[in-house]
């Protein structure tokens, strides 16, 4: 049995309620669980979060973990280690790119509102004007 399933089933969980409790599709939590796929960072950390453990543990990579079921997969090689360190340093990696793109938009957009702010201000002066000078028509 998978230490995915172990957690879950330790926890107490059906399939269907730890996917949906963790934001994942059934599906998917089954293709993990199976060896089908590989997890990724986020679904580590919402698993470990509905499984009440950590994501380390989770993983069966704490080999001195308090954590029993961990402690029975103490067989991950120092490769598949080396490879979950890889693949989370990259998801860490892609996460902050993505931060990085977000507030380069952020900046775009408070500049492109500042701009509509001063254009506002010039045509609410350019009404204001328009208005004025109607007014001194119609009183002339």
């Amino acid at each position: 049995m998978s230490l995915l399933k172990e957690f879950r089933k330790k926890a107490g969980k059906r399939q269907a309620d730890a996917a949906e409790e963790a934001g994942l599709t059934r599906e998917y939590l089954s293709a993990l669980e199976n060896g089908k796929r590989k997890l990724s960072l986020s679904a580590a950390r919402a698993l470990a979060r509905v499984y009440g453990t950590t994501t380390i543990a989770l993983l069966g990579i704490d080999k001195d973990s308090e954590t029993p079921i961990a402690q029975e997969h103490h067989d991950t090689s120092e490769a598949e280690i080396d490879e979950l360190k890889r693949r989370f340093a990259n998801d860490i990696f892609l996460k902050q790119k993505e931060i990085d793109s977000l507030k380069q938009r952020l900046k775009q957009s408070e500049e492109s509102l500042t701009m509509s702010q001063s254009m506002c201000k010039i045509l609410q002066k350019q009404v204001d004007l328009l208005e004025k000078a109607l007014a001194d028509k119609e009183n002339a």
